[in-house]
Formats: structure tokens, sequence, C-alpha cells
């Protein structure tokens, strides 16, 4: 506020005014990217996986090789 000869306050309402129209900085932690291809594929496992391989959520990730903690994220969803 020194250097443009005004009060903090006046200062503070020039700075906002002038980068008002600029995107702002995201907080917190990035998104990961989203491999859809990826996804996809492994839903589609899980659809072909006869129903007899499946009866526990352990079986169901051993029979399409996915990981069980991806198995109860999409439940969950």
């Amino acid at each position: 506020a020194k250097l443009f000869g005004c009060c903090r306050q006046q200062a503070s309402k020039f700075f906002k005014e002038r980068f008002k129209g600029l995107p702002t900085a995201k907080r917190g932690r990035p998104q990961a990217p989203v491999d859809t291809v990826r996804i996809a594929r492994r839903i589609a496992r899980v659809s072909a996986t006869p129903h007899q391989r499946c009866h526990t959520l352990r079986a169901l990730a051993h029979a399409t090789d996915n990981p069980k903690t991806m198995m109860l994220r999409y439940i969950s969803k």
C-alpha cells in the first residue's frame, strides 16, 4: 500500500478489480486424469464374469483381476 500511496484496503480493492476476469487458482489436491477407456474395460470384465464366480466381493475382484477397493468404489457410486 505504501508503494501505491494509499491505504491497504484501497490497494486490495485495486488488485481485485484488476484480476477480476482472470481464472482463479484451484485449491486442494489436483484431480487425477480419468482414463475412461480403462474404466469401461474394467466394468465390462465385471459384467462378463459368470454369476457362480462372484458370490463375494473378494471372489469377484479375483475373477475379474480388478482390485477390491475399485469394486467398492464402483458399488458405492
